[in-house]
């Protein structure tokens, strides 16, 4: 019975899929979509391994040369006298005449010829078969890979193991000049020619870039031109139905109005089915056969296409019942995505300059001071009297280049020196530079001088990370060991210099060498480091190996533990208090382990595959506080191995988290709110809330509710994303510490299915309604 009701609708459906099929306009875009997918196929990738230089492997030609001239002399580092010795002798005066010159203009630049030149006479030197002469390295300065290589004989190595082995030795002997290779790199091609202007990357990156090139076509050439080619296709399949002639006809028979216009509207959507399927299947097998990418999930983005052309073609079908007219179908339907466009474009504006820049990553509690840090860089002191935030430790014209530029935080630090009750923080600049000879002086602020931020002494060489110790003592971590500040940070001292290179300070200066006495292995750029502030360890991971530094009588460090943390060479956070040691690993999955032997004692992933963003541990090291990229927090209790219950206000929109001496924790929310918790109570116990500007206030309780209220077609390429990666929020793994933007991914499904059933259901009614 049901059968013979509703057979001559899924005619109805299929005369409709009929009409879609008959279009020229299908069968051209079908066309387009075919050689566009034999274009995608034949783009693959090949691996190498970095042997020689290029162009952008060298951070600092100035510098490089300076170093290589200082070799002569017998002041380098002996590395460094190995490759002058292993210079051709054209080159080595081509280096004296560079340095002489350098001397006199030290900001000269070195021209686009004569790097050429000396990046030549590098890679010549990376040909020699005897340039490893077993004396000039230090062990502890090499990789595991390079050791390897070392240890077997010349002859067993093939020409490209040699260039291999020699590149590295290279990179070891000019550290941060010489940028570190990855073992596999990959490069993509097009048929057998290498696609120009494209980056190589490392084989651990090829993943998410293949995702995030999934996501941009399927973004851009299904859910944009294929939905408004189709359209311009299905617009006149309603209008044509609801003519009188044709109306008519198909009411000689008993049938609803309703269920009949519905008919029309699914065999519409057959439409961007049959494209978006054929597309997306070929995507699919292009992925996993030629990049070995297979992605199940993939095929969900079929039906998920089909609902976004749903989203519009409802307001195109509505359109055609109420004006018959396939041009208004088409004229609504545009002017539906133009608002929805510029409705998003206003709130990503508002979003992008006004509220993420000025997000709070960071605080510090100075005393009864609470100090804290944006996006931007800029640094605010909480005003309790005033219930705001004022600016402290940089000028103003440092502050407003910073807002113009949307430049992010460029220093180590600040960290809160107790017995100087000053702020002190290492500024970056573009980069760390203190291993290229060029030490950066201490940025410092006193609560004395209104935190007003002044320059101080050089730091030694190698800076990788400022930290506080036990009783709030400021360490600093370098590749030549672990230095704490003590006595009075002067300002503005002078250091002699030659060849325009500031000397090494570590005899100087207001800082005292801890040890260990082996230098440090702090050149990789997925370092992490962690300090006790309960009992001093430092705990350092770097190529897969954590070290535990524990603090002797004596006051000086030395190694007491090392072990491998596995295979995988992703970045990670440290997390160290107490007798526990806590690890945040890209992929979302948390593991608590034993600092002495690794051993793991709890794991999990409380967010999915969501990335870590920071992570702090409260004394005692019973809680840690882990902030994901996509705005939730994550709280863990060590002891009983579980997560906290969600009782924080602001989850989603998390900044930042921080314990405080006292274990509280302080959570950074809705861009510069934060608020202080009691664990053991789980009540807040203060909030710190500046009250909201207009702009703010518009943004909250206008354009954020608008834009929530409005269906989201566009951010259906999110839920996309979200089911090939599982994450919340968009960006490469590389990079932890850097935004990503973060989404949900089911917003966007609810609120235009809440729409196009609005919509239906207003068009049925006014057909129940209708005299034809």
């Amino acid at each position: 019975m049901v059968r013979r009701m509703l057979r001559p609708y899924v005619a109805v459906i299929k005369d409709a899929f009929r009409e879609a099929i008959a279009s020229r306009v299908l069968w051209i875009l079908l066309s387009l979509v075919t050689w566009l997918l034999i274009a995608l196929a034949l783009i693959g990738y090949r691996e190498w391994e970095v042997t020689s230089l290029r162009p952008g492997d060298i951070d600092n030609w100035r510098v490089l040369v300076r170093r290589l001239a200082a070799a002569e002399n017998g002041t380098a580092d002996a590395t460094v006298q190995r490759i002058w010795s292993s210079l051709e002798v054209t080159a080595q005066e081509r280096v004296r005449e560079l340095a002489a010159s350098l001397q006199n203009r030290p900001d000269m630049a070195i021209k686009s010829d004569q790097r050429s030149s000396l990046l030549s006479a590098l890679n010549a030197v990376i040909q020699l078969p005897d340039f490893d002469d077993k004396k000039s390295w230090d062990d502890s300065r090499l990789t595991e890979e390079v050791l390897r290589l070392c240890d077997q004989p010349v002859d067993s190595l093939s020409p490209q193991q040699l260039r291999r082995r020699n590149r590295l030795l290279v990179e070891a002997a000019l550290p941060q000049l010489v940028r570190r290779s990855p073992v596999d790199m990959v490069e993509f091609t097009w048929f057998f020619w290498k696609i120009p202007k494209v980056v190589p990357m490392s084989r651990e990156r090829l993943r998410d870039s293949i995702d995030l090139g999934l996501s941009g076509i399927m973004r851009y050439v299904v859910g944009i031109v294929a939905v408004f080619v189709a359209i311009l296709v299905t617009a006149p399949i309603v209008p044509q139905t609801f003519t009188s002639g044709s109306l008519n006809l198909l009411l000689s028979k008993p049938l609803s109005r309703s269920l009949l216009f519905l008919a029309k509207y699914v065999g519409g959507c057959a439409f961007v089915l049959l494209v978006s399927g054929y597309m997306i299947l070929g995507l699919w097998l292009i992925a996993g056969l030629r990049f070995g990418v297979w992605h199940p999930e993939l095929l969900y983005a079929i039906p998920i296409f089909a609902f976004l052309f749903a989203v519009y073609y409802s307001v195109s079908s509505f359109a055609g019942v109420i004006w018959k007219n396939a041009i208004v179908s088409i004229v609504l339907t545009i002017l539906l995505w133009s608002i929805l466009v510029v409705v998003a474009i206003t709130k990503m504006t508002v979003d992008s300059f006004y509220i993420k820049p000025f997000r709070l990553i960071r605080m510090i509690t100075a005393k009864d001071t609470l100090i804290a840090m944006n996006e931007l860089g800029l640094i605010y002191a909480w005003n309790d009297s005033q219930k705001s935030w004022q600016p402290i430790f940089e000028s103003d014209e440092v502050q407003s280049l910073a807002a113009q530029a949307n430049a992010g935080p460029g220093m180590l630090g600040p960290v809160f020196h107790v017995a100087g009750d000053q702020l002190v923080a290492v500024p970056q600049g573009q980069g760390d530079v203190s291993a290229l000879g060029i030490s950066p002086r201490l940025a410092v602020g006193r609560r004395a001088d209104d935190w007003q931020r002044t320059t101080s002494v050089a730091v030694p060489s190698g800076v990788k990370a400022l930290r506080l110790g036990v009783g709030g003592e400021v360490l600093l971590i370098s590749t030549n060991g672990v230095f704490r500040i003590t006595g009075e940070l002067r300002q503005d001292i002078a250091q002699p210099t030659i060849f325009g290179v500031e000397l090494p300070i570590e005899q100087r200066g207001p800082f005292v060498s801890l040890g260990p006495p082996q230098p440090l292995d702090l050149m990789g750029d997925k370092m992490a480091i962690a300090v006790n502030q309960d009992d001093g360890r430092i705990a350092i991971y770097d190529h897969a190996q954590m070290t535990i530094l524990r603090l002797g009588e004596d006051g000086q460090y030395d190694v007491a533990h090392t072990y491998s943390l596995g295979t995988s060479h992703d970045r990670l956070l440290l997390a160290f208090a107490g007798n526990t040691l806590c690890v945040a690993n890209a992929d979302g999955n948390l593991e608590i382990l034993d600092p002495a032997t690794g051993g793991l004692r709890h794991a999990s992933r409380p967010e999915s595959h969501n990335q870590p963003r920071f992570i702090s541990a409260a004394p005692g090291g019973r809680w840690f506080a882990v902030v994901f990229q996509h705005g939730r927090m994550v709280v863990i209790d060590a002891q009983q191995g579980t997560t906290v219950p969600q009782v924080f206000t602001g989850q989603g929109d998390v900044s930042a988290a921080k314990f405080n001496q006292e274990g509280k924790l302080l959570v950074a929310e809705r861009t510069n709110r934060v608020t202080t918790y009691d664990l053991y109570s789980m009540r807040a116990t203060k909030v710190c809330a500046p009250p909201l500007d207009l702009l703010e206030r518009s943004y909250r309780y206008a354009i954020s509710p608008l834009y929530w209220m409005l269906p989201k077609p566009a951010e259906l390429n999110d839920t996309i994303y979200y089911l090939l990666t599982r994450r919340e929020s968009a960006g490469i793994s590389g990079d932890l510490f850097a935004p990503h933007e973060a989404f949900d991914p089911w917003t966007p499904v609810w609120s235009s299915l809440v729409f196009v059933a609005v919509v239906l259901a207003v068009a049925c009614i006014y057909l129940e309604r209708s005299e034809f």
